[in-house]
């Protein structure tokens, strides 16, 4: 929408120049045909034509009634009050059109804040991560051995139904405390457009698990490295999801797309089980 203002503004600027100019290019055109009266004024004349003005001339003399055309001087004097009252003109409506600008952004920016406050928020509900499983695959006696991984749940925060479009969790492990070892899934495509609806309220939720990757499963001493804390373990994903506002794109309303990034790093205690996700960070689309 900004960008259509200032295209708006600069065409108006450039009509408003386009008139401004029309003055000057009337007063070229006067000064030539000034110069073409003058030439025909310094042609030689017949005498055919000097008997008929003396003839003319006797007649006006008689009638009393000699008109005085305007000089140059006047039409040019003219010409310049008319290209300063187009300036003036034109800087008047540069300051109207500036001051419907900012106008329309206080429009939006109250809009967007209506927006905000009325969209829907679909983020991660804390009391429902649960306590990843984490069995080394040495003492698995089951077949298949079971990965490792972590039950997650999402809940719509706003005052608004939203749609999930597609989320993708999954369970990293690292060396540092810092920052998850890949970044990756942030920037991934999504693997299939699936809506399901999310209304507002506490009893819908939508329920995901998230599997370490890419090797699935852990050693024994890993499990060691993860507990003493000389390995993190991480929650990465990206729920991507549409609310009932839309967006405006030219001709067409297409939904207004939404994303959560969510990172959260597990912190053991004497035990796994005693163990808890705490906040690395989180990116909510503004």
């Amino acid at each position: 929408m900004r960008i259509k203002l200032i295209f708006g503004l600069a065409l108006a600027f450039v009509l408003c120049l386009i008139t401004s100019a029309s003055p000057l290019l009337a007063q070229n055109g006067n000064s030539s045909n000034s110069h073409a009266n003058n030439a025909i004024a310094n042609s030689p004349i017949s005498q055919e034509v000097i008997v008929a003005k003396h003839i003319d001339g006797t007649e006006n003399a008689e009638k009393g009634q000699k008109q005085s055309s305007p000089t140059i001087e006047n039409k040019t004097d003219y010409v310049a009050l008319g290209f300063w009252v187009n300036v003036s003109l034109t800087l008047i409506t540069l300051f109207v059109a500036i001051a419907a600008v900012q106008q329309a952004n206080a429009a939006n920016s109250s809009a967007q804040a209506v927006m905000r406050s009325e969209r829907a928020w679909l983020l991660l509900e804390g009391e429902q991560i649960g306590a990843p499983i984490l069995l080394p695959v040495e003492k698995e006696q089951q077949t298949p051995k079971r990965p490792v991984e972590c039950s997650i749940a999402l809940k719509n925060c706003g005052n608004t139904p939203a749609s999930s479009i597609d989320w993708q969790f999954e369970l990293q492990l690292g060396n540092s405390m810092e920052a998850p070892p890949s970044f990756e899934i942030y920037t991934r495509k999504p693997q299939g457009k699936r809506l399901t609806p999310f209304p507002v309220g506490q009893n819908h939720l939508g329920h995901t698990t998230a599997f370490l990757t890419p090797q699935e499963f852990i050693s024994t001493s890993e499990l060691q490295d993860i507990t003493n804390g000389s390995k993190i373990l991480w929650l990465c994903g990206i729920a991507r999801y549409n609310d009932v506002f839309v967006q405006k794109r030219w001709f067409r309303e297409k939904p207004e797309e939404r994303y959560t990034l969510v990172c959260l790093r597990f912190i053991c205690g004497q035990s796994v089980v005693n163990g808890q996700w705490v906040l690395a960070w989180i990116i909510r689309e503004a």
